[in-house]
């Protein structure tokens, strides 16, 4: 089961973004940072990338694997040709020191995705992470909004693909005495 507030919350963030994109203006929480680039302007195309079903797509027949994937948002280097994966992040704190790290290998597929669909993709990728701020007194509440650059290698994605189809390809691991993951995998 997935809780229905993250999901709440990319929707109108998304939506929220999307207004910006139709007059073709960054939304205020990347102007206040000084984001340097745009939007990707395409919004039908990323409509698709969006939909979990039709998304981001990487053949890999070598290894007998797909690697799929919907993106929240994408934005265009100052250059106007390459491609920065951008995602929303809901917490119930304001981020600290590091925690983005914690989506690396996500930002790094979304890269890999995105080169072998033959598109530019930068050695960066941003997070803005959504955190609750504040409640007014008629019951609003408040969200703060904080963006944090992760460095991406899309190798690095290619990487971590391989190890897991050659993981998939082999025998089953043994599990771990006293391990509640591996006794859930028993039933």
């Amino acid at each position: 089961m997935f809780p229905s507030l993250p999901g709440g919350m990319d929707r109108i963030l998304k939506e929220h973004f999307d207004r910006f994109r139709s007059k073709d203006m960054l939304p205020p929480e990347l102007e206040k940072v000084g984001f340097k680039g745009s939007l990707f302007r395409n919004q039908p195309l990323l409509d698709d990338w969006r939909d979990r079903f039709r998304g981001l797509s990487a053949e890999m027949p070598e290894i007998n694997a797909v690697v799929r994937g919907a993106i929240d948002d994408l934005l265009v280097d100052e250059d106007g040709e390459t491609l920065i994966p951008f995602d929303f992040k809901t917490k119930g704190s304001a981020p600290t020191e590091g925690y983005q790290d914690y989506y690396h290998h996500q930002m790094c597929i979304y890269g890999f995705m995105l080169e072998k669909m033959g598109h530019v993709v930068g050695k960066k990728a941003y997070l803005m992470f959504y955190h609750p701020d504040t409640v007014k007194e008629d019951g609003s509440v408040i969200f703060g909004a904080s963006l944090a650059k992760i460095k991406i290698d899309p190798e690095d994605a290619e990487i971590l693909i391989r190890r897991a189809a050659k993981l998939l390809e082999g025998e089953e691991p043994e599990g771990k005495q006293g391990c509640k993951y591996c006794e859930l995998r028993r039933r």
